[in-house]
């Protein structure tokens, strides 16, 4: 009787499907690996849209602070300032070369200023009464209360 040795080594099927696994675990590991770039550039993005947001209504709080008075009409907020000038926050639509068509852009234009911040979602002002003002962004409502009327020193 001849005895049989076992045998060592891989047999062809075990390597095909051992390829197979390393291929499947690969496939996985790419697709979450750019799942992840992509979560991460979009909390850039937010991250960046949140901060040109605090700094465009720390800009608006100060000119409504100091407003005598304002008005509006739909997405645009006309601010009457202390020296008489009008101060003008609109919004709009549009694109840049940073970002994607449809953006929604928060402007202030005053005398020979014109400053542009990005914001999420769509931007529209409201007079709550004779002394407030609400911005709302997106599905946030910002409010901005003032006095208006006469000033220390106003001869009005």
């Amino acid at each position: 009787m001849t005895r049989r040795r076992p045998r060592r080594g891989y047999v062809l099927l075990e390597i095909v499907v051992d390829l197979a696994l390393m291929g499947l675990f690969l496939v996985v590991a790419g697709q979450l690996f750019m799942h992840c770039m992509g979560v991460q550039r979009d909390a850039i993005k937010l991250e960046s849209m949140v901060s040109e947001t605090r700094a465009a209504t720390t800009h608006l709080q100060s000119d409504v602070w100091s407003a005598r008075g304002w008005r509006v009409d739909g997405s645009t907020l006309a601010i009457e300032a202390r020296e008489g000038a009008t101060v003008t926050w609109s919004s709009e639509r549009g694109s840049d070369s940073d970002a994607g068509d449809g953006e929604v852009w928060l402007v202030r234009e005053a005398v020979g200023d014109v400053r542009r911040w990005r914001v999420p979602g769509g931007l529209s002002f409201e007079v709550l009464d004779e002394r407030g003002v609400a911005m709302h962004v997106g599905e946030t409502t910002l409010s901005f209360l003032s006095v208006p009327g006469r000033i220390e020193g106003d001869e009005r």
